[in-house]
């Protein structure tokens, strides 16, 4: 397979509008689209930045119980509550990467089609997309998607201020470990992604940096006994979980700024772990249970993420 880079990332909501609500004020911008799927039984709203796009996805009321993916977007906000719910990565061949997900054991169905309608603009996207078993991926919801339709069709969200506090790019996304060297094997050698820095943190945590398009996945685990680190197999029933998302922005101090004004609770700036960082938290309870980072990186370190997962 060729490199592998972030699509974008799902989060799972009850109410679709509250969170567009919600999600506009955070990120400074307006939605690229709103629509639904009749035929998965869901409803979107998708914002377009830096590194690719989000989505919040909810259950369309009339969904029946046959739907697959509204099922199991039911079944996520039953037991588990609103949060990231799935990671998604681009490909321009999917027929090719499931073959090439099979050859390394991991659970890659078939692609099957799919179509959206922006239900302001009527205008219309296709692509075709393919799960993977989450038995094969510790749990996490992955999936991989071919877009058939331009570029264009999904415009970037726009800015709703040009002073620099808007959202600018995806940063990185934190995927909390059961068992870390697990991880490691799975997102490494079973995805192919690139293994960039390893940070060992107080307190027996370790944090490893892998590479996807534009943007970092952070595996955040306690640090591994030795058995775990010579490759021990993995304990039944341990699960990982897609845990935070960190953005980029321009100015932070406008960001945190123009948050407060628009009723968000947001910590104050502080300096960064990385050298030349600056990082505020957005607090519990706006975000849909995503923890949120923001980070103002004032002096660029080549393949070096900000090394502090959202708190």
């Amino acid at each position: 397979m060729t490199a592998l880079a972030l699509d974008h990332l799902v989060i799972a909501v009850r109410d679709l509008a509250a969170a567009a609500n919600n999600y506009t004020r955070l990120l400074g911008r307006t939605p690229s689209w709103r629509g639904s799927h009749p035929g998965y039984g869901t409803a979107n709203v998708l914002y377009r930045i830096d590194g690719g796009y989000l989505e919040l996805l909810a259950p369309l009321a009339e969904a029946t119980d046959g739907s697959g993916w509204a099922r199991g977007l039911r079944e996520r906000l039953d037991s588990a509550g609103e949060g990231l719910y799935a990671l998604a990565f681009a490909t321009a061949d999917i027929d090719a990467t499931v073959a090439a997900l099979r050859e390394k054991g991991l659970d890659a169905r078939d692609p099957a089609p799919g179509a959206g309608v922006d239900e302001t603009t009527g205008a219309r996207r296709e692509w075709r997309n393919a799960r993977i078993g989450s038995s094969t991926t510790r749990g996490v919801n992955v999936f991989f998607i071919q877009h058939d339709s331009p570029e264009s069709a999904l415009p970037v969200a726009a800015p709703l201020a040009e002073d620099g506090s808007i959202v600018a790019a995806f940063d990185h996304t934190v995927l909390a470990s059961s068992q870390l060297e697990a991880s490691l094997r799975l997102w490494r050698d079973a995805f192919g992604l690139d293994l960039r820095a390893t940070v060992e943190r107080p307190g027996g945590r370790t944090l490893h940096f892998l590479r996807m398009g534009a943007s970092i996945l952070e595996l955040a685990g306690a640090t591994p006994a030795p058995s775990e680190a010579k490759g021990a197999p993995d304990e039944l029933g341990e699960r990982d979980t897609l845990w935070g998302v960190a953005y980029r922005v321009d100015n932070l101090a406008r960001t945190v700024e123009r948050l407060r004004a628009a009723g968000v609770d947001v910590s104050d700036p502080r300096p960064g772990n990385a050298p030349g960082t600056q990082v505020a938290d957005l607090k519990r309870g706006f975000s849909h249970d995503v923890r949120t980072l923001f980070i103002q990186k004032d002096s660029p370190q080549k393949d070096s993420p900000q090394k502090e997962p959202p708190a």
